[in-house]
């Protein structure tokens, strides 16, 4: 059972759902933040709204689709009509900043499966009665927008530093003149700083969501000159890597901003049926200082003595998927720590078993 807000200034869920993303973010204050949500099975989404109530989470102050991937929205139709009942509330939602028609047809030129498109004018639709029945304020992101609003003296900073500013209506108007963007959809990913602070101690974190490798070391140059970093530095104790530890997200620059002398985590929202993190990826971080974490593994129920064994291997009837949910804690001066254990990637699992 996660600890009380006595016991932490920060805790952040990393849901394992798949490919997907779902973050659920407690910060300081009693906030609450979901970042994308993917609660695609059944099961999944059960269990997610039973560590909701678990949590006694009535409110989410924030509620922020980073980019229109359906491995980021599926499931928050259910999300907004949960927190639309029973005197539950939402904050601010927050998107890219694209109209809703425009990425329907964004999400059609791409060629984008039907059910996604249906999902997606599902969200629209519960957007849609969310404004009209509930005091939400609407924000749309980009690099240039200062920190989120959090009410008075909070504890923490939400501070967009990508994607850039302009591209959504660049994309969008490529698309519709039938033009090839030279960016993927992936780019209009919003990637946040993250700064908690407690005890006279803070902490930087860096949620990357799915963008691509240019646009991280953008996000990163934009840090390091942003008017809320008063170091000039780009040091993270914590990042949300790219892209599911894809190598067309992953950016070098980023292995090297780890905070000097501490415990550093590499957060990974794994996939199995894209054969996701992949071993250069991981072995980057783990390089540089980094502890990674993965929250969905392929396990071979023959031998079970390794968990996350098995990405190099095609789909067979012998593997397993296994999910699991990483809680991870922010101590203030006591540091970071984070169960399952299960879910740090060890030497041993790269040499043998990642692609």
């Amino acid at each position: 059972m996660p600890a009380s807000e006595s016991d932490a200034h920060f805790t952040i869920w990393a849901i394992a759902c798949g490919h997907g993303d779902t973050l659920l973010i407690r910060l300081p204050n009693n906030h609450w933040a979901l970042i994308d949500c993917h609660l695609r099975e059944n099961l999944v989404k059960a269990q997610f709204f039973d560590l909701l109530k678990s949590l006694n989470v009535d409110r989410l102050d924030y509620l922020i689709l980073t980019h229109p991937h359906s491995d980021h929205y599926h499931g928050m139709p259910d999300v907004i009509n949960y927190f639309t009942s029973h005197g539950r509330s939402i904050g601010i939602y927050c998107d890219v900043g694209v109209a809703p028609v425009d990425v329907i047809q964004l999400l059609e030129s791409v060629g984008r499966p039907t059910s996604e498109v249906k999902e997606y004018v599902k969200l629209v639709r519960s957007l849609d009665a969310l404004f009209k029945i509930n005091a939400v304020e609407y924000q749309p992101v980009s690099e240039g927008i200062y920190p989120l609003d959090a009410g008075g003296k909070s504890g923490f900073q939400l501070i967009p530093v990508g994607p850039k500013a302009g591209l959504s209506a660049r994309m969008t108007r490529d698309y519709l003149a039938e033009r090839t963007p030279s960016e993927s959809l992936n780019s209009l990913s919003i990637q946040l700083l993250l700064r908690v602070e407690g005890d006279g101690e803070h902490i930087e974190m860096f949620l990357a969501a799915d963008a691509d490798t240019a646009d991280v070391k953008n996000a990163l140059t934009i840090w390091a000159d942003h008017r809320e970093n008063g170091s000039g530095k780009v040091q993270f104790r914590l990042i949300k890597v790219p892209h599911h530890g894809s190598r067309n997200g992953h950016c070098h620059q980023l292995t090297l901003s780890g905070s000097v002398g501490t415990m550093n985590l590499a957060v990974i929202s794994a996939d199995t049926k894209y054969r996701l993190p992949k071993r250069t990826v991981i072995e980057d971080y783990k390089n540089a200082g980094w502890t990674a974490l993965t929250t969905t593994t392929r396990t071979d129920v023959v031998n079970t003595n390794h968990p996350l064994m098995a990405f190099a291997q095609g789909p067979k009837s012998r593997y397993v998927a296994a999910r699991e949910n990483i809680e991870i804690r922010w101590h203030g001066k006591n540091g970071l720590s984070w169960t399952p254990q299960t879910a740090e990637v060890s030497a041993a699992q790269l040499q043998h078993y990642f692609p």
